[in-house]
Protein backbone atom coordinates (compact mmCIF):
# COMPACT_ATOMS: atom_id res chain seq x y z
CA UNK A 1 0.00 0.00 0.00
CA UNK A 2 2.82 2.40 0.84
CA UNK A 3 0.56 4.58 2.99
CA UNK A 4 1.32 6.34 6.25
CA UNK A 5 -1.07 3.90 7.90
CA UNK A 6 0.85 0.88 6.61
CA UNK A 7 4.13 2.32 7.84
CA UNK A 8 2.58 2.93 11.26
CA UNK A 9 1.41 -0.67 11.50
CA UNK A 10 4.75 -2.01 10.22
CA UNK A 11 6.49 -0.08 12.97
CA UNK A 12 4.24 -1.67 15.58
CA UNK A 13 3.91 -5.20 14.23
CA UNK A 14 6.99 -5.75 12.09
CA UNK A 15 7.59 -5.56 8.34
CA UNK A 16 5.58 -8.57 7.17
CA UNK A 17 1.94 -7.50 6.99
CA UNK A 18 -0.62 -10.16 6.22
CA UNK A 19 -2.79 -9.58 3.11
CA UNK A 20 -5.81 -9.67 5.41
CA UNK A 21 -4.33 -6.88 7.53
CA UNK A 22 -3.70 -4.72 4.45
CA UNK A 23 -7.30 -5.27 3.37
CA UNK A 24 -8.49 -4.34 6.85
CA UNK A 25 -6.47 -1.10 6.79
CA UNK A 26 -7.99 -0.17 3.44
CA UNK A 27 -11.42 -0.77 4.94
CA UNK A 28 -10.66 1.30 8.06
CA UNK A 29 -9.20 4.21 6.10
CA UNK A 30 -5.89 6.10 6.32
CA UNK A 31 -6.90 8.24 9.30
CA UNK A 32 -7.69 5.36 11.65
CA UNK A 33 -5.67 5.61 14.89
CA UNK A 34 -4.27 2.29 16.07
CA UNK A 35 -3.78 2.02 19.86
CA UNK A 36 0.03 1.82 19.78
CA UNK A 37 0.29 1.14 23.51
CA UNK A 38 -1.63 -2.09 22.99
CA UNK A 39 1.04 -3.55 20.75
CA UNK A 40 3.89 -2.19 22.84
CA UNK A 41 2.44 -3.72 26.00
CA UNK A 42 2.14 -7.12 24.32
CA UNK A 43 5.93 -7.53 23.99
CA UNK A 44 8.24 -9.09 26.56
CA UNK A 45 7.52 -6.45 29.18
CA UNK A 46 3.76 -6.87 28.99
CA UNK A 47 3.27 -8.11 32.52
CA UNK A 48 6.42 -8.55 34.48
CA UNK A 49 9.74 -7.20 33.25
CA UNK A 50 10.25 -4.57 35.95
CA UNK A 51 13.59 -4.45 37.78
CA UNK A 52 15.48 -6.57 35.24
CA UNK A 53 13.81 -9.87 36.13
CA UNK A 54 14.92 -12.84 34.02
CA UNK A 55 12.28 -14.43 31.81
CA UNK A 56 12.22 -18.04 32.85
CA UNK A 57 9.97 -20.66 34.39
CA UNK A 58 6.83 -19.82 32.44
CA UNK A 59 5.88 -23.49 32.16
CA UNK A 60 3.06 -23.21 29.66
CA UNK A 61 1.95 -26.14 27.51
CA UNK A 62 0.14 -25.46 24.25
CA UNK A 63 -2.02 -27.76 22.19
CA UNK A 64 -0.91 -29.35 18.91
CA UNK A 65 -2.71 -26.74 16.83
CA UNK A 66 -1.47 -23.79 18.84
CA UNK A 67 -4.53 -23.49 21.02
CA UNK A 68 -4.83 -23.47 24.78
CA UNK A 69 -5.51 -27.15 25.30
CA UNK A 70 -2.38 -28.95 26.50
CA UNK A 71 0.60 -30.53 24.75
CA UNK A 72 4.21 -29.49 24.14
CA UNK A 73 5.42 -25.96 24.84
CA UNK A 74 5.66 -23.63 21.81
CA UNK A 75 8.94 -21.97 20.87
CA UNK A 76 9.08 -18.19 21.22
CA UNK A 77 12.47 -17.78 19.52
CA UNK A 78 12.45 -15.37 16.59
CA UNK A 79 8.68 -14.92 16.61
CA UNK A 80 8.04 -11.71 18.52
CA UNK A 81 5.97 -9.73 17.94
CA UNK A 82 3.56 -11.97 16.01
CA UNK A 83 -0.20 -12.16 16.38
CA UNK A 84 -3.12 -13.53 14.42
CA UNK A 85 -5.58 -11.31 12.60
CA UNK A 86 -8.09 -12.17 15.31
CA UNK A 87 -5.79 -10.76 18.00
CA UNK A 88 -5.29 -7.59 15.98
CA UNK A 89 -9.01 -7.10 15.43
CA UNK A 90 -9.78 -7.55 19.12
CA UNK A 91 -6.96 -5.11 19.95
CA UNK A 92 -8.66 -2.36 17.92
CA UNK A 93 -12.11 -3.33 19.21
CA UNK A 94 -13.52 -4.27 15.81
CA UNK A 95 -15.85 -6.93 17.10
CA UNK A 96 -17.88 -6.86 13.89
CA UNK A 97 -14.78 -8.06 12.07
CA UNK A 98 -14.03 -10.52 14.86
CA UNK A 99 -17.48 -12.04 14.38
CA UNK A 100 -16.78 -12.52 10.68
CA UNK A 101 -13.47 -14.23 11.40
CA UNK A 102 -15.12 -16.59 13.88
CA UNK A 103 -17.84 -17.34 11.34
CA UNK A 104 -15.06 -18.33 8.93
CA UNK A 105 -13.76 -20.84 11.46
CA UNK A 106 -11.10 -18.92 13.39
CA UNK A 107 -10.39 -20.37 16.83
CA UNK A 108 -11.48 -17.98 19.59
CA UNK A 109 -8.64 -19.38 21.73
CA UNK A 110 -5.87 -19.19 19.11
CA UNK A 111 -2.50 -18.32 20.65
CA UNK A 112 -0.08 -15.59 19.64
CA UNK A 113 3.70 -15.69 20.11
CA UNK A 114 3.24 -14.85 23.79
CA UNK A 115 0.86 -17.75 24.33
CA UNK A 116 -2.02 -15.29 24.71
CA UNK A 117 -5.54 -15.71 23.37
CA UNK A 118 -7.49 -12.84 21.77
CA UNK A 119 -9.21 -12.27 25.13
CA UNK A 120 -5.93 -10.81 26.44
CA UNK A 121 -6.19 -8.10 23.78
CA UNK A 122 -9.70 -6.93 24.70
CA UNK A 123 -10.01 -3.17 25.22
CA UNK A 124 -13.68 -2.99 26.22
CA UNK A 125 -16.14 -4.78 28.45
CA UNK A 126 -18.26 -5.53 25.41
CA UNK A 127 -15.36 -7.33 23.77
CA UNK A 128 -14.91 -9.51 26.84
CA UNK A 129 -18.63 -10.31 26.89
CA UNK A 130 -18.61 -11.29 23.23
CA UNK A 131 -15.49 -13.43 23.39
CA UNK A 132 -16.70 -15.27 26.49
CA UNK A 133 -20.04 -15.99 24.81
CA UNK A 134 -18.08 -17.42 21.88
CA UNK A 135 -16.14 -19.77 24.14
CA UNK A 136 -13.05 -17.81 25.22
CA UNK A 137 -11.11 -19.52 28.02
CA UNK A 138 -11.35 -17.08 30.95
CA UNK A 139 -8.68 -18.92 32.95
CA UNK A 140 -5.98 -19.30 30.30
CA UNK A 141 -2.48 -18.08 31.23
CA UNK A 142 0.22 -16.84 28.90
CA UNK A 143 3.51 -18.54 28.10
CA UNK A 144 6.01 -16.04 29.39
CA UNK A 145 4.98 -15.43 32.98
CA UNK A 146 1.96 -17.66 33.54
CA UNK A 147 -0.30 -14.58 33.70
CA UNK A 148 -4.03 -14.54 33.04
CA UNK A 149 -5.99 -12.00 30.99
CA UNK A 150 -7.23 -10.60 34.30
CA UNK A 151 -3.62 -9.91 35.31
CA UNK A 152 -2.76 -8.33 31.98
CA UNK A 153 -5.75 -5.99 32.16
CA UNK A 154 -4.46 -4.85 35.55
CA UNK A 155 -0.97 -4.31 34.07
CA UNK A 156 -2.39 -2.11 31.34
CA UNK A 157 -4.96 -0.20 33.38
CA UNK A 158 -7.78 -1.70 31.36
CA UNK A 159 -10.36 -1.40 34.11
CA UNK A 160 -13.40 -1.95 31.89
CA UNK A 161 -12.40 -5.36 30.50
CA UNK A 162 -11.00 -6.18 33.95
CA UNK A 163 -14.40 -5.53 35.54
CA UNK A 164 -16.21 -7.46 32.81
CA UNK A 165 -13.93 -10.49 33.13
CA UNK A 166 -14.28 -10.38 36.92
CA UNK A 167 -18.01 -11.08 36.53
CA UNK A 168 -17.31 -14.33 34.70
CA UNK A 169 -14.55 -15.37 37.09
CA UNK A 170 -16.91 -14.73 40.01
CA UNK A 171 -19.65 -16.77 38.34
CA UNK A 172 -17.13 -19.60 37.95
CA UNK A 173 -16.23 -19.32 41.64
CA UNK A 174 -12.57 -18.43 41.03
CA UNK A 175 -12.44 -14.63 41.24
CA UNK A 176 -10.79 -14.59 44.66
CA UNK A 177 -7.88 -16.62 43.30
CA UNK A 178 -7.29 -14.35 40.32
CA UNK A 179 -7.58 -11.10 42.26
CA UNK A 180 -4.44 -11.94 44.24
CA UNK A 181 -2.66 -14.39 41.92
CA UNK A 182 0.91 -13.22 41.35
CA UNK A 183 3.11 -13.31 38.27
CA UNK A 184 5.44 -16.31 38.25
CA UNK A 185 8.38 -13.98 37.58
CA UNK A 186 8.01 -10.91 39.81
CA UNK A 187 5.54 -12.40 42.31
CA UNK A 188 3.52 -9.23 41.84
CA UNK A 189 -0.25 -9.39 42.14
CA UNK A 190 -2.66 -7.50 39.86
CA UNK A 191 -2.80 -4.81 42.54
CA UNK A 192 1.00 -4.52 42.48
CA UNK A 193 0.90 -4.15 38.69
CA UNK A 194 -1.82 -1.50 38.68
CA UNK A 195 -0.23 0.47 41.53
CA UNK A 196 3.22 0.29 39.92
CA UNK A 197 1.80 1.94 36.80
CA UNK A 198 -0.39 4.48 38.60
CA UNK A 199 -3.71 3.20 37.28
CA UNK A 200 -6.12 4.80 39.75
CA UNK A 201 -9.40 3.37 38.45
CA UNK A 202 -7.94 -0.11 38.11
CA UNK A 203 -6.66 0.04 41.69
CA UNK A 204 -10.16 1.08 42.80
CA UNK A 205 -11.72 -1.87 40.97
CA UNK A 206 -9.25 -4.34 42.47
CA UNK A 207 -9.79 -3.00 45.98
CA UNK A 208 -13.56 -3.35 45.51
CA UNK A 209 -12.92 -7.01 44.62
CA UNK A 210 -11.05 -7.54 47.89
CA UNK A 211 -7.44 -7.40 46.66
CA UNK A 212 -4.87 -8.04 49.39
CA UNK A 213 -3.04 -4.77 50.11
CA UNK A 214 -0.46 -6.54 52.28
CA UNK A 215 0.79 -8.94 49.57
CA UNK A 216 4.53 -8.64 48.86
CA UNK A 217 6.45 -9.14 45.63
CA UNK A 218 9.83 -10.83 45.13
CA UNK A 219 11.55 -7.77 46.61
CA UNK A 220 9.28 -7.70 49.65
CA UNK A 221 7.38 -4.65 48.39
CA UNK A 222 3.66 -4.03 48.75
CA UNK A 223 1.52 -2.25 46.17
CA UNK A 224 1.67 0.83 48.41
CA UNK A 225 5.47 0.72 48.36
CA UNK A 226 5.52 0.64 44.57
CA UNK A 227 3.06 3.52 44.20
CA UNK A 228 4.88 5.61 46.79
CA UNK A 229 8.27 4.99 45.17
CA UNK A 230 6.95 6.21 41.82
CA UNK A 231 5.10 9.22 43.18
CA UNK A 232 1.56 8.14 42.34
CA UNK A 233 -0.15 10.11 45.09
CA UNK A 234 -3.73 9.22 44.15
CA UNK A 235 -2.91 5.53 44.30
CA UNK A 236 -1.03 6.03 47.58
CA UNK A 237 -4.12 7.68 49.08
CA UNK A 238 -6.25 4.70 48.06
CA UNK A 239 -3.86 2.17 49.57
CA UNK A 240 -2.94 3.89 52.84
Amino acid sequence: MGTVMEERVKKMLGGNLKPEMKALMQDLGPDFKFPEWKYRMNKLDSCSSEDGVQFEGAGYAAGPSGTASGGSAPSLAGTMPKQSLLHELVGIDRMDKVAKQLDKGSDVNILDCMGETPLFWAVSGEAVDYLVREGADIEHRNTLSNCSAFYKFACQGQHRPLKALARYLKKAGVLEKYVDEASSITKRSPLHAAAHNGFVQTVKELLSMGADTDAKDYLGKTALDLARNRGFDQVVNLLE
